[in-house]
């Protein structure tokens, strides 16, 4: 049993991962209509799926799904939510701040309030609320918002309509901020439509490096003679108001085309790019649209992208900045205009700013079009490549998302060639816009309940387990076992068996490839040898030293595992009261117990001082210096000394603040333990001599 001693240590281990450039094809039929409507991956690599389920009657209540899965374990959970109200397609984000997700929609009611759904990462409700409901009558244009969330515990809300298919009521644009318990705390209407009676759509919002956000959409005025939608974008601050609104077409054409945003990129160089389409009627044509802008909403260039030598409409979905020039793309294609003769293609490619081509695949083709991908269901994989998540539409009673990974030159052995080819747009303008802001305050709750689903995916999967640690030397079996006639495995070990067995520490992978599934699995697991049970050492954070305040417990030990007495099993726990404090860290020999004793002083009483007995001077602002921890007051004669070894001097103070940082001579000291004494005198008390070793750890 130990007494109060302080150290703050970050531990790091080792995690298995399947990240690496992974080749997929499979569906997502979960045998009901349920396409994909957004797409996110989270912070440890899954993924989590956003879907529409279709009702009856989508006026009387709306139903959402809620899928997370990867490729290790297939699906985590799925859960449906019920809604009190129907809604158009909604967005997913991840709020690290807030351990938190955060769902939202559009009711497809008269009210067309903007719906926010806040669940803990497994999917369990935490807040549900509407916005800013203000409009009178059941719109056809199919409102959408999405919500940014923050690291200071605030998201912000845009929204608008997703289509501009009627302008008998004003269609304007909606901004909002909320904090983490769901309440507005400020929220406006982006008013287009005091623009002589101007309409304009939402498409997509980002956060730019520069702090401020932008949002994509289109802007239709009707000044123009014949209406024509063109292309808006809008950057505006972190409290709504208005930096610039620009929109963007070509000049000196007699009737203007349709320019239309689906989606919002930056380059690394702050640089904006908008995709979508460009739909002339004069001839008709519809044409994939790369419109990029600098960050000050300044034309830099207009691509279109089109496919060669057949009746086709080609809209950009997508993009992911690649590069400083290049952009990768999710492309839909109809091929032929004739309804009844269509198909659809879904496609990737990499394109760049000199109008070349780097490669270009379709991987689905649909029998029935009009159910595009929505933006979204592009992701980069963390090991390199591509996650794609096509809507496919095999008649009105069939539709469901595919699951699509692909390398980086998008081939998983299932790509079909296409033909496309760029041109620049040399004719395009932009126009300045001033859309009046006006405040919304309205706000409510929103009855959203969740059941959990079995959408029974079949996902092929490779999943060696977690990194593990054997005793001595008892051989270890590795299976990567996977159904099918054409499976082939090659480990690192250089083995192609399904199963190898491990008797030496090591880290192993394997890759599986099944050609007929258009397959390339990854996974990969660290084995480590332990010939006895873990060493183990609880130390504590004295970053809020002595009573009252919250303080940190670390358990420092290579184990597989740990539990503490208050049955938690992370390394580091939380405390906010004295007293003992026991762990057990296992592994593969056994287990480890360590108990320490919290004395907490009263806060601005710590006096004589006390001293850690380690120190991590590692730069993570926690513990890296080795210093006196107290407030005496009045110090004298105040002399902290500091020797290795070989009793060598490494550092001197002469006040109570100073501090050794680890270094000598200006370089890094190692690892070990290192004897101080300090010297010191309170007003009308005798000199106070402390000595004792301290543990620098790196």
């Amino acid at each position: 049993m130990r007494f109060v001693a302080a150290l703050f240590l970050a531990f790091f281990s080792f995690s298995h991962s399947a990240f690496a450039q992974q080749q997929l094809r499979v569906p997502l039929n979960p045998g009901r209509i349920s396409p994909v409507s957004d797409v996110i991956q989270t912070i440890n690599g899954d993924y989590l799926l956003g879907s529409g389920i279709i009702p009856a009657n989508p006026l009387a209540g709306g139903n959402l799904n809620i899928t997370r899965l990867n490729t290790r374990a297939g699906v985590v959970w799925s859960k449906d939510y019920t809604l009190e109200r129907g809604i158009n397609r909604s967005r997913i984000v991840e709020w690290p701040a807030e351990d938190a997700l955060l769902f939202s929609s559009v009711t497809v009611d008269s009210t067309q309030s903007k719906v926010v759904i806040k669940t803990e990462p497994d999917g369990t409700i935490i807040w549900s609320r509407q916005f800013g409901a203000d409009k009178t009558d059941y719109s056809v244009n199919l409102d959408q918002s999405e919500v940014w969330p923050e690291e200071d515990g605030t998201a912000l809300i845009a929204a608008g309509a997703s289509v501009l298919a009627s302008n008998d009521d004003p269609n304007d644009l909606f901004l909002a901020r909320i904090n983490a318990d769901g309440q507005l705390i400020w929220s406006k209407k982006l008013c287009f439509s005091c623009l002589q009676g101007a309409d304009a759509s939402f498409s997509d919002l980002i956060k730019t490096q520069d702090g401020n956000y932008v949002l994509a959409g289109t802007y239709e005025s009707p000044s123009a003679g014949v209406p024509a939608q063109t292309l808006l974008l809008v950057k505006f601050d972190g409290n709504g108001n208005l930096i610039w609104a620009r929109n963007y077409a070509p000049s000196g054409v007699f009737v203007l085309p349709d320019v239309v945003a689906n989606h919002l990129s930056e380059r690394p160089n702050g640089n904006l790019v908008a995709t979508g389409y460009f739909e002339s009627f004069s001839p008709p044509a519809k044409n994939g649209l790369v419109l990029e802008t600098n960050r000050d909403g300044q034309l830099v260039r207009v691509q279109t992208i089109e496919l060669i030598n057949t009746k086709q409409e080609v809209e950009i979905i997508q993009s992911i900045p690649v590069g400083t020039s290049q952009l990768a793309v999710s492309i839909v294609t109809r091929l032929d205009t004739i309804s009844t003769a269509s198909v659809e293609l879904n496609i990737l490619a990499q394109i760049d700013a000199d109008n070349s081509i780097a490669w270009q695949h379709n991987y689905l083709t649909e029998p029935t079009v009009g159910y595009i991908t929505n933006t979204g269901g592009l992701l980069t994989q963390p090991g390199g490549g591509y996650a794609y998540f096509p809507n496919f539409a095999q008649g009105q009673d069939n539709l469901f998302p595919y699951f699509i990974l692909v390398d980086e030159t998008g081939q998983n052995g299932c790509e079909e060639p296409v033909g496309m080819r760029i041109s620049e747009e040399t004719n395009f303008v932009g126009n300045n816009l001033s859309p009046t802001l006006q405040d919304r305050n309205l706000q409510d709750d929103f009855d959203v309940t969740a059941t959990d689903f079995d959408p029974n995916f079949n996902i092929p999967l490779v999943d060696l387990g977690p990194d593990t640690s054997l005793c001595s030397t008892q051989p270890f079996l590795l299976d990567a076992t996977l159904p099918g006639g054409d499976v082939t495995y090659l480990w690192s070990t250089g083995d192609t068996t399904a199963t190898i067995q491990v008797d030496s520490p090591s880290v192993c992978s394997v890759t599986v490839t099944d050609a007929t599934q258009c397959l390339r699995l990854i996974d990969s697991i660290k084995v480590g040898i332990a010939s006895a049970a873990p060493d183990l050492a609880i130390v504590l954070d004295t970053t809020n030293f002595c009573a009252g305040t919250t303080l940190k417990l670390i358990a420092v030990t290579v184990a597989d595992s740990v539990r503490w007495s208050n049955g938690e099993t992370n390394d580091t726990i939380t405390i906010t009261e004295a007293g003992l404090y026991q762990v057990l860290a296992y592994n593969a020999c056994g287990f480890t117990e360590d108990t320490f004793t919290v004395v907490l002083p009263p806060c601005q009483a710590i006096c004589p001082f006390l001293f850690p007995n380690a120190f991590t001077p590692n730069n993570d602002g926690t513990n890296d210096l080795f210093k006196p921890v107290g407030e005496c007051p009045e110090v004298e004669e105040f002399r902290f000394q500091v020797y290795n070894r070989w009793g060598d001097l490494v550092f001197e103070g002469l006040e109570p603040t100073d501090g050794w940082d680890g270094e000598v001579n200006g370089l890094p000291a190692p690892t070990d333990v290192y004897v101080w004494w300090a010297r010191y005198r309170l007003p009308d008390q005798e000199e106070i001599l402390e000595k004792g070793d301290v543990t620098l750890l790196r």
